[in-house]
């Protein structure tokens, strides 16, 4: 029968027997003579006391309630000896202590590392430090400005990575202990808890709050410290930008890269195969695929260079490979002016085919006019591109991968008076070339299909050109002759063409044709639908109408209405895209404001007495 005696280990009871405790005890009382600073004393003693109960936890386990001998010489033997901290060989150690099975200064027994978040490294909650310590990953640094920039671009697009990156942190921050205690901080790096282990963790701990508060109190400066903030703060971001800036570079080199490879990037159109449609020569093709991938990526590649370098905080200078992507880009530079003057040369000449389509006799005195596209398909209506030209323009010359070559849609449509009783359709086909011979053959390689059912004209939405052939401004136009007393009603969907009226006085577009009726009266082609507007167009022609003509010249404005002028002085005229404001004094010192835009010309006067008279054109 033994004696049992309660004690206390860090916080935690335990059971042990007489002879057990005082071994142990005499142990701590050799590690207080060892650690004589009362405050690393106190904090070191205190991480000892819960790594010594945690063993003791474990080996007890749930079969044992009391500790032993054999189990405080366990300790002992994983933790070290008091003289191995200085050491020592030569000790007053009890005889007890002398019967420890091990007395190597050399720790030999099995390291146990736990996932704990990081204290003393970390920015947000130590969660992605506490990672790389337990899988063994180095520098969190790298693997912060990952996730950072996945969620930062995850809030710029639809929800990727980002978003569960963020919620598994947020568990981890929550449910991940922090390494509090020296051992825990031994255990989260994989170190052995050993005595000499926790002493220096807390005497680097201890020196490293001493330079903070030794910065802090020399830091006395509020605004310096705010500035330190702020310079933190931007180091981060310019670490983001930097990373988001090389995944940038990096994808712009993989595009092209996909692309000379013969993925689409242009509807359904490679580089290579843009390539070949804009240059004539093979040779050329070659040098061209050279100069823009050279173009392209050595500005890329120093820019990769110069970022990797900062994300590194490396100072190594390499001068002559900087050097040299410099030299060659310079170098590319002289070959795009070698190549683009032969390009260009391909577009000197310029020619015109009229072709005249035969039109069957219709029943009706009415030509219906539709877009189909090459299969016979009613396409739908448009998307209104005359609401933004640039996208129009873009949408025309964008080639498309057809079975036999490129297709475009750089269609108009030109409605004027037939000469006769009769319907006539022409197709004008347009291209350059490098002469006039070479841009007759481009011509030659159009495709373009008209068909007709009685009074329903259809139009292909698109023209084509074979996969040998090059492009060279290829464009076509469907003119459309109207006899006396006959009409053509536009289809909804030939709001996708650019769409003109051109009668024997005039020639205008119009943009809001688009399923309306034309009608040719009196030799003249004339919308019922918009009658409001050729109404408006017509006052300015006939004899006899007002008119409202403003000359310029160095020294004043002439403004000259119903054929008398008046003279402005103190003029200033402002040209924006809302028209032209001219503003100035005339002779009964009135002040006129005219006004010119596409609604027509308002003229303001105001009198010496602030009376308002309005006149609009």
């Amino acid at each position: 029968m033994k004696k049992t005696i309660n004690i206390n280990l860090g916080g935690q009871p335990f059971i042990i027997d007489e002879v057990a405790y005082e071994i142990l005890h005499r142990y701590f009382e050799a590690l207080k003579l060892k650690f004589t600073v009362e405050a690393e004393q106190k904090e070191i003693l205190s991480d000892i006391e819960a790594r010594v109960g945690e063993v003791f936890t474990q080996r007890l386990g749930k079969t044992r309630a009391v500790v032993s001998e054999e189990d405080v010489d366990y300790v002992i033997s994983l933790m070290g000896r008091p003289e191995d901290i200085a050491g020592e060989t030569d000790t007053a150690a009890s005889g007890q202590q002398a019967k420890s099975p091990n007395s190597s200064t050399t720790y030999s027994g099995p390291v146990e590392k736990k996932f704990f978040r990081d204290p003393d490294n970390k920015k947000v909650g130590g969660v992605i430090s506490g990672l790389c310590h337990y899988f063994g990953w180095g520098d969190p640094t790298w693997i912060r400005i990952m996730i950072v920039a996945i969620i930062v671009i995850s809030m710029f697009a639809k929800p990727g990575l980002g978003v569960p990156i963020a919620i598994i942190y947020l568990i981890l921050l929550i449910v991940v202990p922090e390494a509090d205690t020296s051992a825990e901080k031994l255990q989260m790096r994989g170190q052995p808890v050993t005595i000499q282990n926790i002493e220096k963790e807390v005497r680097d701990a201890m020196t490293t709050a001493g330079h903070s508060i030794n910065s802090m109190v020399n830091d006395n400066n509020i605004w310096s410290r705010i500035i330190n903030v702020f310079l933190a703060i931007v180091k981060v971001f310019a670490r983001v930008i930097s990373v988001i800036l090389l995944l940038a570079c990096a994808a712009i080199m993989l595009f092209f890269l996909l692309s000379m490879s013969g993925y689409a990037v242009i509807s359904g159109t490679t580089l290579s195969e843009l390539a070949h449609l804009m240059v004539a020569n093979e040779s050329l093709i070659i040098l061209l695929y050279i100069t823009v991938i050279l173009f392209i990526f050595l500005p890329l590649t120093a820019i990769m260079y110069d970022v990797i370098r900062f994300l590194a905080r490396s100072k190594a200078q390499n001068p002559t490979f900087k050097r040299a992507l410099w030299i060659l880009w310079g170098a590319t530079w002289v070959s795009l002016f070698i190549i683009v003057p032969l390009m260009v040369k391909s577009f000197n000449s310029a020619e015109t085919q009229n072709v005249k389509v035969p039109v069957a006799a219709i029943s009706t005195g009415t030509l219906h006019v539709q877009l189909t596209d090459a299969t016979g398909r009613v396409l739908p209506t448009g998307k209104g591109h005359e609401d933004d030209d640039d996208l129009s323009d873009l949408m025309h010359v964008s080639p498309a991968r057809t079975k036999n070559g490129f297709a475009f849609s750089d269609i108009k449509l030109e409605i004027t008076v037939s000469p006769d009783s009769n319907f006539h359709i022409e197709k004008i086909y347009f291209s350059r070339g490098s002469n006039s011979a070479d841009a007759l053959k481009n011509i030659d390689g159009i495709k373009y299909t008209i068909s007709q059912n009685d009074t329903l004209l259809n139009l292909d939405n698109k023209f084509e050109i074979p996969s040998h052939g090059k492009w060279r401004a290829q464009s076509v136009k469907i003119r459309i002759f109207v006899p006396e007393g006959h009409s053509v009603s536009l289809a909804e969907n030939i709001d996708d063409l650019n769409i003109s009226v051109k009668n024997k006085d005039r020639e205008y577009d119009d943009d809001i044709l688009a399923g309306k009726t034309l009608t040719v009266q009196d030799g003249k082609v004339t919308c019922n639908e918009c009658k409001e507007t050729d109404d408006e167009d017509d006052s300015d022609e006939k004899p006899g109408k007002h008119h409202t003509i403003i000359n310029i010249d160095k020294h004043q404005v002439h403004v000259t209405k119903d054929g008398q002028t008046e003279n402005l002085k103190d003029v200033s005229v402002r040209v924006n895209q809302n028209g032209v404001v001219v503003t100035g004094q005339n002779e009964k010192d009135e002040k006129v404001k005219i006004k010119v835009n596409d609604q027509g010309v308002k003229v303001i006067r105001v009198d010496t007495n602030g009376n308002a008279k309005v006149n609009t054109k």
